[in-house]
């Protein structure tokens, strides 16, 4: 299902185009007053290069993807020089040495381009996870509701976010744009009372479902739902900013003046922490802000009176209630969704549990509030004008007049009668001085030139300043809401993270009363009857302050006596409830003793079947027993004979490997053997041819025979002592020196004696060839 964003938020852009943008606007983060314009169009086109695809890209091309994804109508110029001052501050790379050049191109670093885009995965997470858990949540309350009534929910959730939040950043813009008839329109039909327009008809039950888990999400936020809502709101804020008119955005090129902010009573509640914790920082950091921007925040004589009445009052009333139990104040703070008195008396009590705390104790602090307010913020009271404008009852009892038929229009009589004329006189004194102290401004003012402002949390003022504003001059209205001024001064001082919080609490808007819990008041009151019991059910005191027709009859009973009948009429009625649930819980106890009887007796008659199938059954067991057993001994056994085999057989392979390496050894010492047997009988044989031819030859042959047996005999020792590191072709030396010998034979005339020698020869070439292999194979 699809939201219409023109019609919800008054943006000219499609769901589509809406979910990519509202990601990276919130990571805008403006470096302050001054520079925020310059900022946005820098940070426009950085987020336009990181969309397009990856590559250098012109300066039009950024420009058509930043009016195609927000609409904003911004100058080609602005974006171009907007890439060019990033290029010189290295943030981009450009294709020439002159960025301004009109031919340049821009790139993104890939890394830089990877970590946009890693942030806004991230948001989107953010969004995923939020909007998930609280699906879950609602799912819970409601197990009933199927998976497309919670899906409808989570569509309704975004659009009437999408209203809220567009209400809140254009209600902010007004107080820099000032008067407009178009931008009145649009916030005239945003603040309509009726959502028709953002919510399609469901039935009554889901209806209230949706209105009270849809304000829900807003009014109690966890950490990251407000980080979330936070994020969302910044990126409107600069959405609106951008598409209503980007020249209003050139307000913002100059430097608050500063001023005076006059605070409204209600603001003053929250401040010194009379509205819960909440409220009380995000109010402190509102005001350190607008100090820090050199606005002085003061209070009226005014206000200071009626702050004091408001308190003196429900002092009064308070007196006649009795103490409260921590468990009573437990109780009472979860069933409503007010911030007031009775809520920061209740945490008192809760937070000290066990201990009573007196009411008039516990207020008498907040009783001097200027000492509050000026020593721990300060905040004085300045009266200047006070008199001039107090004086004048007609101009303030037509201006209050005006404020209730506003109310009126906007929301019904009966809501405009709930407010006294005390303060419908005090909000018209404020606007009267307010108007007094701008002096002759009026129709020439800007944000940055006025410096007077009433500062307040209740939305019917906007309404009634617009509405009185009219046919006047004036062009900006006198007042603002928290929640606005806050999001106004933002960008005078820079992206602030914790700020995020503040801003989320700081939200005002009819459209949260969309449901409301009942009153704080009316709970006190509850429990003050209550506690005056002597004793009291907490499930019953539970479920009488989530009873809505209980609630009902109690704010309309007429005296006490008829308010304390309606509660012990409740207990009576509780306990009849009670009592009929006992007694069904009792008859169901029954009826589930007698079937339990009955199946008793149908297996009381198969009893002896059983018992005789359950002997039998016991039979076989045992038996089965035995065979295990039995075939557990059988089991041990085998494994016992296999075990023994793998030891015998691990046993044989050890002796048969020590035999195989004993045999190897006499293997090589017989080889060795026979070597040395080869050898010596080769020395034998040539050594006796040797002696042979010494002895019987002649003196001529004796020298040349003696010479050559001697060097022979010479090289075979040799031979012998180093065959094993000679290597084979070493042993070629002897038929080497043998040829030697057989040609210096040959030079001899003797024929005989040459034969001789080749005789020594021809008996020494078998052994020697013999005692070759053998040497041969030993060494390999």
């Amino acid at each position: 299902m699809n939201i219409d964003v023109g019609k919800t938020a008054g943006l000219s852009l499609s769901q589509q185009e809406l979910d990519e943008i509202v990601p990276r606007l919130c990571f805008f983060a403006p470096s302050g007053s001054g520079e925020y314009l310059r900022d946005l169009h820098e940070f426009l086109a950085l987020q336009a290069l990181s969309m397009l695809p990856s590559g250098q890209r012109t300066a039009m091309e950024v420009f058509e993807k930043v009016k195609a994804t927000i609409g904003f109508r911004v100058e080609y110029e602005e974006i171009h020089d907007a890439l060019a001052r990033l290029a010189k501050k290295n943030d981009i790379r450009c294709t020439l040495e002159r960025p301004n050049d009109p031919h340049a191109q821009f790139l993104l670093p890939i890394d830089r381009r990877n970590e946009m885009r890693r942030a806004v995965r991230e948001e989107e997470a953010l969004e995923r996870e939020v909007l998930e858990q609280w699906k879950q949540e609602v799912q819970g309350r409601y197990p009933h509701l199927s998976s497309a009534d919670i899906d409808r929910l989570e569509v309704d959730l975004k659009a009437f976010s999408l209203r809220l939040l567009s209400q809140h950043s254009i209600e902010a813009l007004q107080l820099y744009y000032g008067d407009d008839e178009s931008l009145n329109l649009l916030l005239e039909r945003m603040q309509a009372k009726e959502l028709s327009d953002v919510w399609q008809w469901w039935d009554e039950e889901k209806h209230l479902i949706r209105l009270q888990e849809v304000t829900g999400f807003f009014r109690q936020p966890t950490d990251r739902r407000k980080q979330y809502i936070a994020s969302l709101t910044h990126s409107l804020f600069i959405l609106h900013l951008t598409q209503l008119d980007p020249q209003c955005a050139a307000i913002i090129r100059t430097r608050i003046p500063g001023g005076t902010v006059f605070l409204d009573t209600n603001f003053v509640f929250r401040l010194i922490g009379l509205q819960g914790p909440d409220f009380f920082r995000a109010s402190g950091k509102l005001v350190d802000i607008s100090k820090r921007l050199g606005y002085r925040l003061v209070i009226s004589p005014e206000t200071k009176a009626e702050y004091d009445r408001t308190l003196l009052g429900f002092l009064r009333h308070i007196q006649s209630l009795p103490l409260i139990t921590s468990e009573l104040a437990e109780l009472a703070l979860t069933a409503t969704s007010d911030e007031d008195f009775h809520t920061a008396y209740w945490r008192e009590v809760a937070k000290r549990r066990g201990d009573y705390v007196d009411p008039r104790n516990f207020y008498e602090y907040y009783q001097h509030v200027d000492v509050i307010l000026e020593s721990d913020h300060g905040v004085t009271i300045d009266d200047n004008y006070h008199e001039d404008v107090k004086s004048n009852d007609a101009e303030i009892a037509a201006q209050a007049s005006l404020i209730r038929r506003t109310m009126e229009d906007f929301y019904g009589p009966e809501a405009a009668d709930q407010v006294s004329q005390i303060v419908l006189d005090h909000d018209a004194y404020h606007r009267l001085l307010i108007l007094k102290l701008r002096g002759s401004s009026a129709g020439q003012e800007t944000f940055t030139n006025v410096q007077n402002w009433f500062l307040t949390c209740d939305s019917k003022l906007p309404l009634y300043d617009r509405v009185a504003r009219g046919g006047n001059r004036q062009r900006l209205p006198y007042c603002a809401l928290s929640g606005q001024w806050l999001q106004t001064l933002r960008p005078f001082v820079g992206r602030e993270e914790s700020l995020d919080d503040a801003q989320v609490e700081m939200l005002i808007s009819p459209l949260l009363r969309a449901y409301r819990r009942p009153p704080a008041g009316l709970i006190n009151d509850i429990i003050g009857r209550l506690s005056m019991r002597s004793t009291y059910s907490v499930n019953v005191v539970g479920a009488m302050l989530s009873n809505q027709q209980f609630l009902e009859q109690f704010r309309a009973a007429p005296n006490e006596t008829a308010e304390q009948d309606l509660i012990d009429s409740f207990y009576a009625e509780y306990a009849v409830i009670t009592e009929g649930e006992l007694k069904e819980t009792k008859e169901r106890l029954q009826q589930t003793q007698d079937d339990l009887s009955r199946a008793n007796e149908q297996l009381n008659s198969l009893g002896m079947n059983i018992q005789k199938r359950d002997e039998e059954l016991t039979d076989a067991l045992r038996d089965a027993a035995r065979n295990q057993i039995h075939a557990d001994e059988l089991a041990r056994t085998l494994d016992e004979a296999r075990t023994d085999a793998k030891i015998e057989r691990e046993r044989r392979e050890q002796e048969e490997s020590r035999h195989s390496r004993e045999l190897a050894e006499k293997k090589l010492l017989i080889e060795r053997q026979q070597q040395q047997n080869a050898v010596l009988k080769f020395f034998v044989i040539v050594g006796v041819w040797g002696l042979y031819a010494v002895l019987r030859r002649p003196v001529e042959f004796e020298l040349v025979a003696s010479i050559v047996t001697a060097f022979y005999f010479g090289a075979v020792f040799v031979f012998s002592l180093w065959r094993s590191s000679l290597g084979v072709w070493t042993t070629l030396i002897i038929p080497v020196l043998l040829l030697i010998s057989l040609g210096v034979s040959a030079l001899v005339p003797d024929f005989r004696n040459a034969a001789s020698v080749f005789g020594i020869l021809v008996a020494a070439v078998r052994p020697t060839i013999e005692g070759i292999k053998q040497v041969h194979g030993a060494d390999k």
